[in-house]
């Protein structure tokens, strides 16, 4: 089931720095698209994916390079997804610090209304494309749809290069779901780029973003503004009768959107290829060093120790909040940023609504629970 509207959310702060390719993944299990409900199993070990060294030349699909600094080396570009409140904003800002990358965050050029296809005007655009004035006579001979997707592109590289500064390698975005929902597009307009899935237990990206949606206060997401009213009383104002994190219908959709996201993973994985990676949001909790560095490896940057060092301290839950992780207030953009907060929130009932879906076995599948007693 695609996202509805229950689960979209607010955009975050924009102005602060959220935690592997096919065969391989940075916490160790085989990310390669599997058959079935989209498990993931959880083998250990494996090679670690190439570098963008390895044959990757962005020249050779950019050939526009009119007005780039003379001695600066063509930047490649990058995009990080997932379901929502499954770490992206953590490996953005931790990408973000590495001084040869820099990514923008949530630009939505794909999914909304206003998107990159509309940007264009892909109509009129294709009315020139095939134009019989003789003025025109240039494009003969090319194929208009590839005309269209080459404008399409330099649009959103165009948007993405102006974030660009001296000595940066590779730009990039990170949109939640879109990217996973749009991924053949951005394949076909960003064949070289990679693309970077962050994956977290569905249980608690439920529970962070009920209370995000419920920080925002949007109500939407639960369904009735009676519903809605209850949750905030007592969840964020600490009044009211006590009542449960989740509405029957919000927890359907949160769980809904994380089955969905998985599922259009693997379809990810498979467009992408060698181009795609999953970062499990647990295994970074546990090993940031370890996770971070074959991921700038991979990203084909400098990915020394000390320069992965430097992407975790500078990205630190307590550096980012001056807050200690496992302590915030229900109202934080990062909230708590610890594994399994799940467990003080879930009732019996929901416990037994998200085992009924098909998340409750992609849980197992995923290796977040070894059987459904849980």
């Amino acid at each position: 089931m695609r996202p509805t509207e229950s689960t979209r959310q607010m955009d975050g702060p924009p102005a602060r720095p959220d935690g592997c390719g096919v065969g391989q993944s940075f916490d160790g299990f085989d990310s390669t698209p599997a058959s079935g409900a989209g498990a993931l199993p959880s083998p250990p070990g494996g090679e670690a994916a190439p570098g963008l060294g390895t044959g990757w030349d962005p020249a050779r699909v950019v050939p526009a390079t009119v007005g780039f600094p003379a001695g600066e080396t063509y930047p490649g570009f990058f995009f990080i997804t997932g379901a929502h409140r499954s770490g992206t904003s953590w490996v953005t800002w931790l990408l973000n610090a590495h001084p040869q990358m820099v990514a923008s965050m949530e630009a939505f050029f794909f999914g909304l209304d206003s998107n990159v296809s509309n940007w264009l005007g892909e109509k009129r655009f294709l009315e020139w494309a095939t134009g019989t004035d003789p003025s025109l006579s240039w494009t003969k001979g090319m194929n208009p749809r590839d005309l269209a997707r080459a404008a399409r592109r330099a649009l959103v590289e165009s948007v993405l290069r102006m974030h660009w500064r001296p000595g940066i390698r590779l730009i990039g975005d990170k949109t939640p779901v879109q990217y996973l929902e749009k991924a053949a597009l951005l394949h076909e307009l960003f064949p070289e780029a990679r693309l970077i899935n962050c994956v977290r237990d569905g249980r608690d990206t439920a529970v962070s973003l009920a209370f995000h949606q419920l920080g925002h206060e949007y109500a939407a997401g639960f369904g009735s503004r009676e519903e809605f009213d209850r949750r905030y009383r007592y969840w964020i104002l600490g009044q009211g009768e006590p009542v449960g994190l989740f509405a029957e219908e919000t927890l359907r959709a949160y769980a809904s959107e994380w089955e969905w996201c998985t599922t259009k993973r693997n379809e990810a994985a498979a467009i992408f290829g060698a181009g795609f990676v999953d970062v499990r949001y647990e295994q970074l909790l546990a090993d940031p060093v370890g996770v971070v560095r074959p991921l700038l490896e991979w990203l084909g940057v400098t990915s020394d120790e000390a320069t992965a060092r430097r992407c975790v301290e500078t990205a630190a839950f307590e550096k980012i909040t001056g807050r200690k992780r496992g302590q915030g207030t229900p109202r934080d953009f990062v909230r708590r940023g610890v594994q399994g907060d799940w467990v003080n929130y879930f009732t019996d009932k929901d416990k037994q609504q998200f085992k009924s879906a098909p998340a409750g076995k992609l849980l197992i599948g995923m290796g977040y629970a070894r059987d459904e007693d849980w």
